[in-house]
């Protein structure tokens, strides 16, 4: 899904507005705790992020979207390598070349009280046609959007290097 910039900042601001409003019962929602973009190198055009999911909702709900002004196009990818697979109940089981993404996938499945790792040998949220270059210090924004829980708007820092 292609989003122009001013579409994905009114995307950000209805976001903004319905979490803020509390439109959805009260102990439904996920956190994400340690953001961060990373780059392989200087000017990189595409980058990876990477975070933890934590579910604090009582039912279940799904990362649908990924959206940022940072990057033309926002994938969420599968794990890497032959014989991984998601969490639990997730569908996931797509193998790949060790060290490299997955397969772009159509949402992840967040199950209640679930903890979900976005990392260099798991899930991962990958950032295509970045520009303007990015550099080490900078900060993307990203709106994480569910479909049964509030959105989560992060920010994540940006280094450059090996994603370890």
């Amino acid at each position: 899904m292609f989003l122009s910039r001013a579409g994905i900042l009114a995307a950000f601001l209805l976001l903004l507005t319905v979490t803020q409003a509390g439109a959805i019962a009260p102990g439904n929602s996920v956190m994400a705790d340690n953001p961060r973009v990373v780059l392989r190198s200087p000017g990189a055009t595409t980058g990876e992020v990477f975070l933890t999911l934590r579910s604090l909702s009582r039912i279940p709900t799904r990362l649908i979207s990924v959206l940022t002004n940072a990057a033309t196009k926002v994938e969420i990818h599968g794990p890497p390598g032959p014989g991984n697979h998601g969490p639990s109940g997730s569908g996931i089981d797509s193998p790949s070349a060790p060290g490299s993404p997955g397969p772009p996938i159509d949402g992840l499945k967040v199950p209640p009280g679930a903890v979900v790792k976005f990392a260099p040998d798991g899930f991962r949220i990958v950032l295509q046609g970045i520009a303007p270059p990015l550099k080490a210090g900078d900060v993307v924004v990203l709106a994480l959007v569910f479909d049964t829980v509030p959105g989560i708007i992060v920010r994540a820092p940006v280094s450059i290097g090996p994603s370890e």
